[in-house]
């Protein structure tokens, strides 16, 4: 039985194509446009494996959504998402208006929908008397 040794380490390749890959990549867009491309990929993907496994068990739908982490990608159409956030915002009355924006406009920018057709609850804002 051989054992590897750490020759590999010490005395690296003269071409790695790794990282010419990387030197190439890396001078094509910066750190944070990579990681927002990845993300939005991340995101892509996500969206389309939930989606699949509801299309493959449909009686399990609620059960798979409820059981991801990032539900709010995981409805297919944007009625089923507005009325999981009508009681998103009936449950959680203490998050405001701009956190509901976001997620919205979020939502509709990965699952690739018009954002004029998500509609947003209306958070009341806290009166004097809640200060």
């Amino acid at each position: 039985m051989t054992f590897c040794t750490l020759e590999v380490f010490r005395n690296p390749p003269k071409f790695s194509w790794a990282a010419e890959v990387y030197k190439e990549y890396r001078t094509a867009i910066s750190k944070e446009e990579f990681t927002e491309k990845q993300v939005r990929e991340d995101l892509l993907s996500y969206r389309n494996v939930y989606l699949r496994a509801i299309r493959l068990f449909p009686r399990y739908k609620q059960a798979i959504i409820a059981g991801a982490d990032y539900s709010q990608y995981c409805y297919p159409t944007v009625q089923e998402y507005d009325s999981h956030l009508t009681q998103f915002a009936k449950a959680n009355k203490h998050l405001d208006q701009q956190y509901f924006n976001e997620q919205a406009d979020q939502v509709a920018s990965i699952c690739l929908w018009n954002r004029a057709e998500i509609k947003v609850p209306t958070i009341a804002g806290p009166t004097n008397d809640e200060e």
